[in-house]
């Protein structure tokens, strides 16, 4: 007879089930506790997302952006470019 009927602290069955407990329990409190009902929810989680997206977008812009050496660089390479199509620099 096994006497250790207990679930271990490890069984990944018991991880599950409590995650999805808690899932549950959260969803619930969440709905039951917000300041603000449905859609003027949903409207102010959009504004803040698109904020962010327009933000993280002009961040990206920033980075992608040549400074003045970098730019120089491209437009020796696009110079160098155009002349071997040209045909000045093919022997």
């Amino acid at each position: 007879m096994n006497r250790n009927t207990t679930p271990s602290a490890f069984d990944p069955g018991w991880w599950a089930s409590g995650l999805i407990f808690g899932l549950l329990v959260g969803g619930i409190v969440a709905l039951f506790t917000a300041p603000i009902s449905g859609k003027p929810l949903r409207t102010k989680i959009k504004q803040r997302f698109s904020f962010l997206d327009r933000d993280l977008r002009d961040r990206a812009e920033h980075l992608m952006l040549p400074d003045r050496v970098g730019q120089s660089l491209l437009d020796g390479q696009a110079a160098a470019r155009k002349r071997l199509e040209n045909g000045a620099l093919a022997k």
